[in-house]
């Protein structure tokens, strides 16, 4: 290879992939075999959708807020765990 993957431009890489369908779909008409693959256009990722400007709450607090409260939760009940041993502290 002359060029390294990384020096590729995204048409080149798009033409190679093109270039390794055909040969590929050649080879299995040979073999007389069915064909399993799926055009190059299918494989790569459609555009990204953009993000959301007005997430829900639902989306939120079950994102942000369930985290912060569990970590809460569990600092509350390791400090109360690790109080069982000592007789001298009150319980709560």
């Amino acid at each position: 290879m002359e060029n390294s993957p990384d020096q590729l431009s995204d048409a080149t890489m798009l033409q190679r992939l093109g270039d390794l369908e055909r040969r590929i779909s050649q080879i299995e008409d040979a073999l007389h075999l069915q064909s399993l693959s799926r055009p190059v256009q299918e494989i790569l990722p459609a555009e990204k959708p953009a993000p959301e400007e007005n997430e829900s709450l639902e989306y939120r607090i079950g994102f942000y807020w369930f985290a912060k409260a569990g970590i809460v939760t569990l600092a509350v009940g390791i400090a109360l765990f690790l109080t069982f041993p000592y007789q001298g502290l009150p319980p709560f």
